[in-house]
């Protein structure tokens, strides 16, 4: 990340109901090399519908430093097909 900051949402589609899905965020400090597999906040929903856009609303909490490693998890509990996901990461440029 270049500045520190935080993940506001995501919004994720699949070509299929993914079922009960859940998104996580994860991060890791300048100078390690992977992103943390333990999640930071995690997020849940019932993508009950195929072809349409659910909104994962994160808090205050999923937020990372400047230099961090920052990444999504998303875990359906069906094949959810073809997906698109968009993060929404806020940058605060005065720290």
């Amino acid at each position: 990340a270049p500045y520190s900051g935080q993940l506001v949402k995501a919004l994720v589609r699949g070509t299929a109901a993914g079922g009960f899905t859940v998104v996580t965020m994860h991060r890791n400090t300048d100078g390690s090399q992977n992103i943390d597999p333990s999640a930071i906040e995690t997020r849940e929903a019932n993508m009950s519908s195929a072809n349409t856009t659910y909104t994962f609303n994160f808090s205050a909490t999923a937020e990372y430093g400047p230099g961090d490693i920052v990444g999504i998890k998303i875990n359906p509990s069906s094949d959810p097909g073809i997906v698109v996901a968009t993060a929404v990461w806020e940058f605060d440029q005065n720290n």
